[in-house]
């Protein structure tokens, strides 16, 4: 039977519980900036940036249930600001580890969220 998934891409971080500070999103806005050539920065040093205080956000976490689905949150919401920023390639390499943690996991409906929109992003590509 082929799952179909209901939840959406850019809803999905959210959704798994994690949560931008607001230093953070501030920061991804920044890297996103960067990435699109409307800012001057070091989009490695932005991504550790970003990262690091994200990964303090999801580690604060008190139950174990809810870190490991923040943790595939922050992996698709990294892949987001990639995307928004226009690297469609490094998006879905980041969706298709997403996509792996999910499912070992066991999140089988958000991997199938993130398989759904890996393979509407391929064809886009191919068309």
């Amino acid at each position: 039977m082929k799952m179909i998934s209901t939840l959406r891409i850019d809803h999905l971080p959210r959704v798994l519980g994690f949560v931008e500070t607001d230093d953070l999103i501030q920061i991804r806005e920044g890297w996103i900036a960067v990435m699109l050539g409307k800012r001057e920065g070091n989009i490695s040093d932005i991504v550790t940036r970003y990262q690091c205080l994200a990964e303090q956000v999801v580690d604060g976490y008190k139950e174990h249930e809810a870190r490991r689905k923040a943790q595939v949150g922050l992996l698709v919401q990294m892949a987001l600001a990639r995307r928004d920023g226009g690297r469609l390639g490094h998006f879905l390499d980041d969706l298709k580890d997403a996509q792996i943690d999910a499912q070992g996991k066991g999140f089988v409906d958000v991997a199938v969220c993130i398989r759904d929109t890996i393979r509407k992003f391929e064809v886009k590509g191919k068309g």
